[in-house]
């Protein structure tokens, strides 16, 4: 009983302390990816902003046809050199159209292969929401987020292991991966809009943050885990010597009472004896009561026995006060 009993509080506790190391670490995990996610994202878009603003004010003095081929030639560039960034922030397309929706110059070659005289207008593109808003911005105006003009291009979720991809639903924001930002151009010396820029970005850090987070989920799994079975051996053996040290004095306290019990055992108050001669009579002792109390005086004294008749023959039973 004492091996069951033990083993059972051991399962119990290891089950409760790995139970709360499993829960920190979600708690734990959850917060600081949260908190992270928002970080990341503001500064992934504050960066694709920068660099849009800066790409239309340098488009303001290109636009001509020799403009439009070195800007062509710089969108690419863009592009190129963004496949290096060690935070993975990378440029995928950026693209300069006119108010008309033709496009003028783009980081793809084969989509400006044909001169712009030959191009037409993209009407499909021309007529959203987000294209129409952009040639409609104030000069320097700092381009937001829009959810009516739906500037999220596409929601992929990024490589990770399969566990994982679970997980990341609970992140809604980690799933959006593409985007598009706008700024745009106008005239040098007037306020006339010329066209706009359009670049579509990879939140790319956003990888780079899951993919940490969750080697830091790995980290904090394996550790918690390590100190919850730690702390479930030391609590099991204050339980097992508690319970062993109780019951070592618990059989030693059981041992000395049975001994004292024991030794206590003596001739009883009243014993009855068989006699079956006057002799035996009359050698035994008279019983006298002696005082309680000095205080306190007997008033009556029980005389002495003078003689004792002769019993009947036969057996006589006799009472012996011990």
């Amino acid at each position: 009983m004492f091996i069951l009993r033990s083993a059972i509080y051991f399962i119990l506790l290891f089950f409760l302390l790995e139970a709360v190391a499993l829960s920190a670490v979600a708690w734990s995990f959850y917060e600081s990816t949260s908190q992270t996610l928002k970080h990341e994202l503001l500064l992934s878009d504050h960066r694709a902003r920068d660099f849009t603003l800066a790409i239309a004010k340098a488009a303001e003095v290109r636009l001509n046809p020799n403009g439009y081929a070195e800007m062509n030639t710089a969108f690419a560039r863009y592009v190129e050199e963004t496949q290096k960034d060690p935070e993975k922030f990378m440029l995928k397309e950026i693209r300069f159209y006119d108010p008309s929706g033709l496009l003028l110059s783009s980081s793809k070659a084969e989509e400006v292969s044909i001169p712009s005289e030959k191009r037409k207008p993209d009407t499909e593109l021309a007529k959203k929401t987000y294209f129409r808003k952009a040639m409609r911005m104030r000069k320097w105006e700092w381009p937001e987020e829009d959810l009516e003009t739906g500037i999220t291009l596409k929601k992929t979720n990024p490589s990770l292991p399969n566990y994982a991809n679970e997980i990341v639903k609970f992140f809604p924001e980690a799933s959006v991966l593409e985007a598009v930002i706008y700024a745009p151009v106008y005239h040098e010396t007037k306020l006339d809009v010329l066209g706009a820029v359009f670049v579509v970005y990879d939140r790319g850090n956003l990888v780079l943050l899951f993919e940490n987070q969750f080697a830091l989920l790995n980290w904090m799994i394996i550790n918690y885990s390590l100190i919850a079975f730690v702390s479930t051996i030391v609590l099991w053996l204050v339980f097992f010597l508690f319970q062993y040290v109780a019951k070592r004095e618990g059989s030693k306290n059981l041992s000395s009472f049975e001994t004292t019990e024991e030794k206590d055992m003596g001739l009883p108050l009243i014993q009855k004896r068989t006699v079956t001669s006057v002799e035996e009579v009359s050698g035994m002792e008279e019983v006298k009561e002696g005082n309680v109390d000095d205080a306190v005086q007997t008033a009556d004294v029980i005389p002495e026995i003078q003689s004792v008749e002769k019993p009947k023959a036969g057996v006589i039973d006799a009472i012996y006060l011990g």
